[in-house]
């Protein structure tokens, strides 16, 4: 009975802990829809001249027919974007999606806690990824496609204002990439999902570099200090998803993002433009193609002579 006491007072004490930090916590509003400066530029779904539509045919690779394009968030949480490289985030141009503003992810990083709340709903299945926890704001972009290979990989970079303040804590905000049902949006060569709770490296406070301890840290990037051009406090290095799928038959692909614990603080998922298909094959030099067209010529030259002899 007493130690049933106890473990009861525990969790009440960090419902407690947990809800006094959901009280504190304050995102700030900024205004960024004016920014004029070069480098990261986004153009959030409008309905008209950028459409769910647009988003999976920037991504779609070589070889991948898709259909059934339905898109679930408010549109000014979604949409593309350029400029990336500029903005020192590893990938030029692609899709964003959001658990707040698209275009806050446009630097330079003037807050600590960029927020923008859209009042929607979470989604089940990011829900299932961050028990007991629930989420928020979700934006989600799903498409059936059919692959002509069997090799498939998508190049993402993950970026988040929970960085470095919230690292460890409930507030984990989610993204995954669900290949018919299965997440694919994990570390290479490893069954670790990208997450701010898993690559990290370690806690700080605001505007203030960490300096461990590292989590997976060599694919993260500390922006705390607005070293880069965007407002994310922290991103991952260009990251690849891959997995095997089979070719000619369909397969259904969800692209999610949502805040976790609560509604504040942004976070964003970048998709690397044409990046959704089959891996890019080896790249063949005009010099290779020239040897091997000597290599036949002196081939064809050398057996002519024989003929004759």
């Amino acid at each position: 009975m007493k130690k049933f006491t106890i473990l009861a007072l525990l969790s009440f004490g960090f419902f407690l802990l947990s809800t006094s930090i959901v009280a504190q916590r304050k995102g700030e509003q900024i205004d960024k829809s004016g920014h004029s400066r070069a480098g990261l530029v986004v153009s959030p779904i409008d309905g008209t001249t950028v459409t769910p539509s647009d988003l999976v045919e920037k991504i779609i690779g070589t070889g991948i027919t898709y259909s059934n394009v339905v898109y679930t968030g408010a549109n000014i949480a979604s949409g593309l974007f350029t400029g990336g490289t500029s903005a020192g985030l590893g990938l030029d141009d692609g899709v964003i999606l959001s658990s707040g503003l698209a275009i806050n992810a446009i630097g330079p990083n003037v807050s600590p806690s960029i927020t923008a709340v859209n009042g929607m709903p979470g989604d089940l299945d990011l829900d299932a990824l961050v028990i007991p926890q629930n989420t928020f704001d979700a934006s989600v972009l799903e498409f059936d496609f059919v692959p002509t290979g069997p090799n498939l990989e998508i190049r993402f970079v993950f970026g988040s204002e929970e960085y470095n303040e919230y690292v460890n804590s409930p507030f984990n905000d989610v993204f995954a990439f669900f290949l018919d049902g299965v997440n694919i949006a994990l570390i290479p060569t490893t069954a670790i999902p990208v997450a701010i709770n898993n690559v990290n490296n370690g806690f700080a406070a605001e505007w203030t570099l960490a300096t461990g301890p590292c989590t997976l840290c060599s694919y993260y990037v500390d922006n705390s200090i607005a070293t880069y051009d965007t407002e994310m406090d922290g991103f991952t290095t260009l990251i690849i998803g891959t997995a095997t799928v089979t070719p000619g038959q369909t397969h259904h692909i969800k692209l999610a993002i949502a805040d976790t614990s609560d509604p504040i603080l942004d976070s964003w998922v970048l998709i690397e433009g044409d990046s959704f298909g089959p891996p890019p094959g080896v790249p063949v030099s005009n010099w290779a193609i020239y040897l091997g067209i000597f290599l036949i010529a002196v081939f064809m030259v050398f057996r002519f002579r024989r003929r004759l002899a």
